[in-house]
């Protein structure tokens, strides 16, 4: 008589308790993941300077991006839209409710110290910056300098960030939007309507001697103003002997006598303009930077106009790192370098247009 086969039930053969072994092990390899993941975000937290001033996120993981008593900024990865809405919620019950903004995947506010707290979700995580108030005192304005070009403002309180033959730059407190707007008027008024962008909080102009003036309504009662002297031309100052502006086609008709000897070292970069205190190294690097910033922005637009679901500005974000990989290439051999006060005044124009452009993405 045949011998009856006695049936193995599938979960006891080995191949299944093979596979089960396995998943138990990947299953308990993620937990361990998470929970390392856990106590890093913890651990992150627990160095940020002002975290009182901030709810500490539960969910995801922290990267501490910028940490100091002023400023701010980390991300929270791999979390949902819903836990974004959460946590905006948090900050909002926290005192972030005054002078808000409100979109779809941003939310931007101050609390009634201050502070200026910036949110923005991105596919699967948080990017959050927090800014402190800044401190202001009793300042004088300017009689002299570029400072004594504008008009004064009505409040006193303030802070000089720079001040040079150059450029100067303030910020001015107990200033509400409606004296802002009066200011910029102000401004207007006393010639600098050239050439001008004026948006809700911002305004950019130039007189007609070419300076350049960018004045900006911070919120919580404070606005920023800069101004900067034109750049200079290598047209306009290489005769410093007869300076004349009524014809400058005389003085682009006589190039420098240094120009006439053949230079023996030619593998260096052309230094012709160095005469308008500006490199031709310098200007190439400045250059570059600006055409980067202009396709950045460019590219903030399209991903904006799309809310992130058009895949396609995958192959644009690559190029725009590679060609971030050479901005920063272009920039490195002035690191250790001192700028020239024309050089300064040139990247503080440049800066300018592209503070510009990104407001109109932000």
């Amino acid at each position: 008589m045949e011998e009856e086969k006695k049936e193995v039930k599938f979960y006891k053969q080995k191949w299944f308790i093979i596979v089960a072994i396995i998943v138990a092990l990947v299953i308990i390899s993620q937990i361990v993941m998470a929970i390392s993941k856990g106590q890093k975000s913890k651990e992150e937290w627990a160095k940020v300077v002002l975290s009182e001033y901030i709810p500490e996120p539960k969910k995801g993981n922290i990267d501490v991006i910028s940490n100091s008593k002023e400023r701010l900024s980390f991300y929270v990865r791999d979390i949902k839209f819903e836990y974004y809405q959460e946590y905006m919620k948090q900050c909002i019950d926290m005192g972030y409710d005054q002078e808000s903004d409100k979109e779809a995947e941003s939310y931007t506010a101050f609390n009634s110290e201050g502070y200026k707290l910036r949110l923005n979700f991105y596919t699967d995580e948080i990017s959050a910056e927090l800014e402190a108030p800044v401190e202001l005192n009793e300042i004088s304005w300017p009689t002299t300098g570029l400072g004594s070009m504008l008009p004064t403002p009505t409040s006193t309180k303030g802070k000089i960030n720079s001040d040079s033959s150059s450029s100067f730059s303030v910020k001015i407190g107990n200033t509400s939007l409606d004296e802002y707007n009066k200011y910029v008027k102000a401004c207007e008024d006393k010639g600098f309507n050239v050439d001008y962008s004026k948006q809700d909080n911002t305004y950019h102009a130039k007189n007609s001697e070419g300076y350049s003036l960018y004045v900006y309504y911070r919120g919580n009662n404070t606005m920023e103003i800069d101004i900067s002297k034109p750049y200079e031309s290598s047209t306009t100052t290489e005769n410093t002997t007869t300076p004349t502006t009524t014809e400058p086609e005389k003085e682009t008709q006589s190039p420098p006598t240094t120009e006439t000897t053949p230079s023996t070292t030619p593998s260096t970069p052309s230094t012709t303009s160095t005469s308008s205190g500006i490199s031709d190294e310098f200007k190439k690097s400045m250059e570059s930077y600006e055409s980067f910033m202009n396709e950045y922005v460019d590219f903030m637009k399209k991903y904006k106009d799309s809310n992130g679901t058009d895949t396609s500005l995958l192959a644009d974000y690559a190029n725009y790192m590679s060609k971030y990989t050479q901005v920063c290439k272009d920039f490195e051999a002035w690191e250790d370098k001192e700028l020239s006060n024309e050089e300064l005044s040139y990247y503080l124009d440049v800066q300018t247009r592209i503070n510009k452009k990104l407001l109109e993405v932000t």
